[in-house]
């Protein structure tokens, strides 16, 4: 017990800290040592006394120790305190510093290079007055200028890190205020009605904004916020009844728009989305009836159920083509909707996109749609003409239902499902063009409560011919839409632009290789295909009579080859590896040509068959084909990783990974394999695992020394029936 006492004793007189007292420019001041500085310390009653009056100067020095800190409610309630000076040696200010010191005016007031403003250092100051200059603080801390409602301006400079909750709420005079991109994060209500705010500048570096950051600023008629916030929070512009112009980045919109301005939607007229923007949340626009006008950058993958629904005054929109899906009702009941550009790229448009858009006349749906949702344009009484292009597979039930002034619509071949009531009660609707499979397998809903007179007619689809330039260099490299039924020339090999160096062209074959002519150049054609469907045909070449060809071999499992001619009898060089071929094999060095695979693959070897870029002359006879193979060697520090297509292809491709680094496995689709009727899983680290789905990585997995150096990995495709 003894001892324990002891202990408390002597815990207690090491916190224990000794206030004094000296007597400085007529004022007698309280302050305490801690170590080398000093602190001007409230212990009970203001730290100065008498009670001071006019313009005051804290000393620099006390104790013989400079002053450093001027501690919690030090000047509090010193209501004939007029100005105050502050020495440069003062660092920070604690807690109501000047709590309520209703004659301190800033202009008689200097605040140093503060490092730290601790909370409520001036609040409810309310005559501090003028342009707040910060230069040197570090940050601001909770409450620091809470209700000092005569200041008008701020300078907050680049050395403060943190705005704290409350920093200048209720600064009512407080006209316009630069945050700098050192700024972290702006804290909860810190600009909390501040009512006179009409300008705010937050900079690039700012990562947070908090709730009710600048809740009630009535008078801010603009704001951008950076594309550096990456957290927003609710209401942080809730009451901001004067904004019209606001720029957002994606933080916004992953929060909510609307739970971000709270009750201002119906006063904002301009939206800018910042172009880091990849997706317009749910409900983010909705009932926005302020706003004409939207621009939508080409970064947004996405819009959301109900992002623009019931923007009643949102004249056009124009929906870049990398979107995956407008979502439904995204544009419901924007009444002044009257243009709408729907750019090649969209993938779907879901239910109830534009219904009752009552103002849209014209819409393109591009060929990249695939899905025309239920209900779409339902209800669009001023559309009057619709393009489907092809490409629209599906056409959803009550997709055009009531769209009054449509007149005439033509369905492309690519529609294979129309669904139920999708162009019923269309009161001018009288003529339709449909591809002849449609006849007698409608629905007769579809056109259901449209005139009587309605003209349908059914038109044989085309059919489309791809040509193959067939040389290892090219896949499909043409094609050409030919009308079933109609004769018709083949497209000219001259037309396509096509010739081979020392090869001839024969005519065409129907497969990769062929050496049967099917058909001649610029033939007549009829019905070369079924309607709608599609025919291949691949350009058989010959060895022109004067000349040979090489046949070059990739040789690394991706099957490319390159077929070149040489004049004979003429010393000619090689295409070279880079830019003839333009052929790269990563994790791996040319060493040059062989003439047979077994020494292509046989490094042992010293020197090539030849090298890259070497010359020719006449390896073979007139009209003759020689075939070389790449020869690779792996690169010292290297390890390969063997991806086999396991699907009875026999298809596979070696590729080289830097030892010690991560390094990502190669997609399927850059494989360029895929297999019908199978989706892709991902990589086992054997066949039998393969077989069993045992999953070893992911596609586009990263990895980090699968193998030794030098060595193999064999990984092997999991497929899943779909």
């Amino acid at each position: 017990m003894k001892k324990l006492m002891v202990v408390l004793f002597a815990a207690i007189a090491a916190c224990s800290v000794w206030a004094y007292t000296e007597t400085v420019n007529g004022y007698t001041w309280t302050y305490r040592i801690n170590g080398d500085t000093a602190e001007i310390y409230n212990g009970g009653s203001c730290a100065i006394s008498p009670e001071p009056t006019g313009v005051v100067a804290i000393p620099a020095v006390l104790g013989g120790k400079p002053v450093t800190c001027l501690g919690d409610y030090a000047f509090e309630e010193c209501h004939g305190l007029t100005g105050v000076t502050i020495p440069d040696s003062v660092t920070s200010m604690d807690i109501s510093t000047f709590f309520a010191c209703g004659g301190l005016v800033y202009d008689t007031t200097t605040i140093p290079g503060v490092n730290l403003l601790d909370g409520w250092a001036f609040n409810y100051t309310s005559s501090l007055s003028g342009s707040l200059d910060l230069t040197g603080a570090r940050g601001i801390a909770n409450h620091a200028f809470d209700g000092c409602s005569g200041i008008t301006s701020v300078i907050i400079p680049t050395s403060v890190k943190r705005i704290g909750d409350f920093a200048f709420r209720g600064c009512s005079s407080l006209g316009s205020a630069t945050i700098p991109g050192s700024v972290a994060s702006i804290g909860y209500c810190a600009f909390y009605e501040c009512t006179d705010l009409a300008a705010v500048t937050i900079g690039n570096g700012v990562r947070s904004i908090d709730e009710s950051a600048f809740n009630g600023c009535t008078a801010l008629a603009s704001v951008t916020v950076p594309s550096s916030v990456t957290s927003i929070g609710r209401g942080a512009f809730q009451r901001c009844s004067g904004l019209r112009d606001v720029t957002v980045p994606q933080c916004v919109l992953s929060v909510g728009f609307g739970n971000v301005f709270y009750e201002v939607h119906q006063f904002i007229t301009n939206i800018v989305i910042s172009a880091d923007v990849t997706s317009i949340g749910d409900w983010a626009f909705h009932g926005y009836n302020g706003l004409t006008s939207v621009a939508i950058p080409d970064s947004v993958t996405n819009i959301g159920n109900g992002a623009f629904c019931e923007c009643d005054n949102l004249t056009s929109i124009s929906i870049p083509g990398g979107v995956a899906r407008i979502g439904d009702s995204a544009f419901e009941n924007c009444d002044a909707l009257a243009s709408v550009t729907l750019h090649d790229g969209v993938a779907a448009i879901g239910e109830s996109a534009f219904e009752d858009c009552k103002a849209l006349t014209f819409v393109e749906i591009p060929g990249s749609v695939t899905v025309v949702g239920e209900s779409a344009f339902e209800g669009c009484d001023a559309l009057a003409d619709v393009i489907i292009d092809d490409g629209v597979k599906t056409i959803g039930v009550d997709a055009f239902c009531e769209c009054n002034a449509l007149m005439y619509v033509t369905i492309p071949a690519s529609v294979t499902e129309i669904g139920d009531y999708a162009f019923s009660d269309c009161a001018n609707l009288f003529g339709v063009k449909m591809p002849r499979w449609f006849e007698g397998n409608l629905n007769k809903s579809v056109f259901e409560g449209c005139p009587a007179d309605l003209l349908i007619s059914y038109y044989d689809p085309p059919y489309m011919v791809r040509f193959h330039k067939n040389d290892g260099s090219d896949d499909i490299t043409a094609e050409q839409e030919i009308e079933f039924g109609v004769a018709t020339r083949l497209t000219s090999l001259a037309k396509l632009g096509w010739a081979k160096r020392g090869l001839d062209f024969v005519g065409w074959g129907k497969y990769q290789n062929s050496k049967v002519v099917w058909k001649q150049n610029w033939a007549s054609v009829t019905d070369l295909a079924a309607s709608g469907a599609t025919v291949d045909l691949y350009a058989i070449w010959a060895v022109a009579s004067d000349s040979y060809v090489i046949e070059y071999i990739r040789n690394d499992g991706a099957g490319t080859w390159r077929w070149v001619g040489f004049k004979h009898g003429v010393k000619t060089r090689m295409p070279s590896l880079a830019n003839g071929l333009k052929w790269a094999r990563r994790g791996y060095e040319f060493k040059g040509w062989e003439l047979t695979t077994a020494d292509a693959n046989d490094n042992t070897r010293a020197a090539p068959w030849k090298g890259d870029w070497a010359y020719v002359s006449s390896p073979v006879a007139k009209g003759g084909k020689l075939t070389a193979y790449a020869r690779w060697a792996l690169k010292p520090g290297y390890y390969q990783i063997r991806f086999n297509r396991n699907d009875d292809s026999g298809k596979w491709r070696t590729l080289g990974f830097e030892l010690n680094k991560g390094t990502k496995l190669s997609t399927i689709s850059a494989l360029g394999w895929e297999r019908d009727g199978y989706e892709f899983v991902g990589w086992a680290s054997s066949k039998a695992n393969a077989d069993a789905g045992k999953l070893w990585k992911p596609d586009g997995a990263w990895v980090t020394n699968a193998a030794a150096e030098g060595k193999t990995l064999s990984i092997y495709a999991i497929w899943r029936k779909e």
